[in-house]
């Protein structure tokens, strides 16, 4: 039957509860920690435009400001 779930609905199905917490935790960490990466990645890119941007307060602004930037967009939701 269908269900909404994703891999998690297919792993407990295959393997169990266990492994399908397993899988729906790694999934949230994963996601977690690649999207944590793009803010940085952006501030890495744009201290070769702008090197002030390397290290102490204007960096942390930065990723903050980038961070604050892509969240407000993912609330506002984007309609392609």
């Amino acid at each position: 039957l269908p269900s909404n779930g994703g891999y998690v609905t297919w792993v407990t199905a295959a393997f169990g509860p266990f492994w399908g917490f397993i899988e729906g935790f790694l999934s949230w960490i994963s996601g977690v920690s690649d999207n944590s990466i793009y803010p940085v990645l952006f501030c890495d890119y744009l201290k070769h435009v702008i090197p002030a941007t390397e290290v102490g307060w204007p960096r942390t602004i930065c990723v903050v400001s980038f961070t604050l930037v892509l969240s407000w967009l993912n609330y506002l939701g984007l309609n392609i």
